[in-house]
């Protein structure tokens, strides 16, 4: 006759067949595309910075180009008013009545034939 504790064998359980139910990624996919990613935000934000203090020095160097042109323009506008002042005065210096004037005083007199007009 024979044990029934050894006829009584352990309740068999399912073998699992799959030994992880989670999947992993392989990690050397993910860190290049990791690293590509940072490289390209990295590049994009230096060339906005790039790109901004271009903007900015442009600016700056149209501000001085306008305060040159402004200075310049003054200067013209001054010299034009000097020579406009000039001509009115070698007018007024070198008028008929002046002349005549200045001729009487000094006791000369004029003699229309040896007048002669010269004109530029």
């Amino acid at each position: 006759m024979q044990s029934t504790a050894r006829n009584i064998s352990p309740a068999r359980q399912p073998q699992n067949l799959h030994h992880s139910s989670t999947y992993v990624r392989p990690q050397t996919n993910l860190n290049t595309y990791h690293k590509v990613e940072v490289v390209a935000v990295f590049i994009a934000i230096a060339w906005c910075l790039l790109l901004a203090t271009f903007v900015v020095a442009s600016s700056v160097s149209a501000s001085v180009a306008q305060n040159q042109l402004q200075a310049a323009t003054e200067k013209v506008t001054k010299l034009k008013t000097k020579n406009s002042n000039a001509k009115q005065e070698i007018s007024e210096l070198s008028s008929r009545s002046r002349l005549e004037s200045i001729a009487k005083d000094s006791g000369l007199t004029m003699n229309s034939k040896n007048v002669r007009n010269v004109t530029k």
